[in-house]
């Protein structure tokens, strides 16, 4: 049991410590699920009756509809747009990439969709210059960067 539930406790306390970030939540809910997909494998644990049903369950009581609350679209951009995630686009599941789309649609205009999708369909890295690349652990560093140097 502590198997299970010490990383579910451990990322919850990380979702609401004063250091949480809009970027971790996505891949934090996506490490939830491979967790739980774990322990839903009988060989693994023996409550893989109620795992399977909570995986699977379409109510307000079920793990979809607790993602769909608690994974906003600007979580999965903020994800997409930490420079060490460019590459991860093409991961998010289909409905997800709408979302994102869909998001930046309403909220830009269609020069920051364009650059958007310029950005995480690169092949061998957002270019830019070095200077910005050493600060790739710190996103908003490494955004303001980007924009002071291609003004």
């Amino acid at each position: 049991m502590k198997k299970l539930l010490e990383p579910i406790h451990k990322w919850q306390k990380m979702s609401e410590s004063t250091h949480a970030s809009l970027h971790y939540v996505y891949p934090r809910w996506i490490q939830l699920h491979a967790h739980l997909m774990e322990f839903s494998d009988p060989a693994n644990f023996c409550f893989v009756d109620d795992i399977r049903a909570y995986l699977t369950r379409k109510d307000s009581h079920g793990f979809e509809f607790r993602l769909k609350r608690q994974v906003q679209d600007v979580h999965i951009l903020a994800y997409i747009l930490d420079p060490n995630n460019y590459s991860k686009w093409k991961d998010i599941i289909p409905t997800n990439q709408e979302r994102v789309t869909e998001f930046l649609s309403k909220y830009s205009g269609s020069e920051v969709l364009e650059a958007f999708f310029y950005y995480v369909n690169q092949e061998e890295g957002f270019h830019t210059t070095k200077q910005c690349w050493k600060h790739v652990n710190n996103p908003k560093l490494f955004w303001n960067l980007s924009a002071s140097i291609s003004s």
